[in-house]
């Protein structure tokens, strides 16, 4: 799966997950895209949704069976550490992919 693709589909879970550690830098990005009233996460998932892009990991093709999988190689990855909202298990990860799926 691209990249973009990624930051398309995964990019509003993740904001929701980190707004208990970022909400007000998240507000200000809300307001900048039009309202500090709709959640940033909602402002990118419509944005995704207008530009055509994929909005669910189902759409970019990755299966339900691999979720697990998926999040137990993201505790591999480095940058992992630099979430604002620490992710520190497979089962936390896993709900955000399911979340996306």
């Amino acid at each position: 799966m691209p990249h973009g693709e990624t930051s398309c589909v995964m990019l509003p879970h993740v904001l929701r997950y980190n707004a208990a550690s970022n909400s007000a830098q998240q507000n200000v990005l809300a307001e900048i895209m039009g309202s500090n009233k709709t959640e940033l996460a909602d402002h990118v998932q419509q944005l995704v949704a207008e530009l055509g892009l994929p909005g669910r990991l189902r759409d970019a093709d990755v299966p339900k069976e691999l979720l697990r999988t998926l999040a137990e190689e993201s505790l591999l990855d480095i940058w992992i550490a630099t979430n604002p909202h620490p992710l520190n298990s497979v089962d936390e990860i896993l709900e955000l992919l399911t979340k996306a799926w």
